[in-house]
């Protein structure tokens, strides 16, 4: 009887180390499922720069990696930053096989350092979401000074614009065309050169002063076909900020707020009054400052009746001067009462 029993329990031992054996060898399963090998994901590298990169442009590179491990590998998604697009021949990989992700990048039109990330998610254990980087320096190959065209109408001045090629790649200028009529620009010579003095030609009578726009020059360098110049014909006086923009306004509270009234030519003024259209906004005091006044200011929304924002206009007269006016726009909080 007692051998019996032996047996038996000898018998559950043993079925029950398979039991567990069986139970630790059934694969684990990624998030949707699918079957979590244990291939391994190694890149030769992980990062890239692109070094200099025209505003606009695409750029290409490619990270190679190889299965080094003893499974199959899965690779189940890759998600990439705004502006890129990444592509991959398939998605499953036998141990020691390689492959190629290619990652595209469309830069922005603005100069500045960029850096973004790309994130691959496989069944590597050890790393499921790998994580790789690409990285640059969006530049103009041509590129301007001064960096804003100033138009001075009172003393009816313009400053030269210079065009230099980064790369020292010789262009030509094949056109030249402003947002506003009376600016025109003169690059002085014709061919190609890697650095151009362009004078800046105004029809003084036909601009207004305040406004603004671009100049576009459209050039032949192989890797730059137009740059934008912008523009500004000063003014007289200016208020600063031109916008007034509120959010989470409720319960009838005042919020301060301050504008700056300037004077460009450095000229004595005066501020002869200060209203806006709806109430909204009422002055708290002008304190003179170099150039003009710093002006304080309480807005006042009114009750939201049922309104998810409201609008005023703020005009600030000069005295034997133009009326400088400034928008305001407001946005309610959300449990703001109907009622004052």
């Amino acid at each position: 009887m007692k051998r019996i029993l032996g047996v038996v329990v000898v018998c559950l031992l043993l079925l029950l180390e398979a039991g567990c054996l069986s139970e630790s060898r059934k694969p684990s399963t990624s998030p949707a499922g699918a079957v979590l090998a244990s291939g391994r994901m190694t890149f030769a590298r992980t990062e890239h720069d692109y070094g200099m990169t025209a505003p606009g442009s695409v750029r290409k590179c490619e990270f190679a990696f190889t299965n080094t491990g003893r499974d199959d590998l899965h690779v189940y998604k890759v998600e990439g930053c705004c502006g890129m697009i990444t592509r991959m021949d398939k998605q499953v990989y036998a141990p020691g096989e390689a492959g190629t992700l290619e990652v595209e990048y469309y830069a922005k039109t603005m100069p500045g350092f960029f850096k973004r990330a790309v994130y691959v998610y496989s069944s590597d254990p050890d790393n499921p979401k790998a994580r790789l980087t690409v990285e640059g320096m969006v530049a103009a190959a041509v590129t301007f000074e001064p960096n804003e065209l100033i138009l001075d109408p009172r003393r009816k001045t313009a400053p030269d614009v210079v065009l230099r090629s980064i790369d020292k790649k010789p262009f030509a200028v094949e056109q030249i065309t402003a947002s506003l009529r009376g600016i025109r620009l003169d690059p002085g010579r014709t061919g190609a050169a890697n650095r151009y003095v362009v004078r800046v030609l105004v029809d003084w009578d036909q601009l207004e002063q305040g406004a603004t726009g671009y100049v576009t020059v459209k050039t032949t360098h192989p890797d730059c076909d137009s740059v934008n110049i912008p523009f500004q014909v000063l003014s007289a006086y200016q208020a600063n900020p031109s916008f007034l923009s509120l959010f989470n306004v409720g319960g009838g509270r005042p919020i301060p707020r301050s504008i700056w009234v300037l004077n460009n030519y450095g000229e004595p003024f005066s501020i002869e009054s200060v209203k806006s259209d709806e109430g909204c906004v009422r002055p708290v005091s002008s304190t003179p400052i170099a150039n003009g006044y710093q002006l304080a200011l309480n807005v006042v929304a009114p009750p939201p009746a049922g309104q998810r924002s409201f609008k005023d206009t703020i005009s600030i007269a000069i005295r034997n001067g133009p009326v400088l006016r400034i928008e305001c726009y407001g946005v309610y909080q959300e449990d703001s009462p109907s009622k004052p």
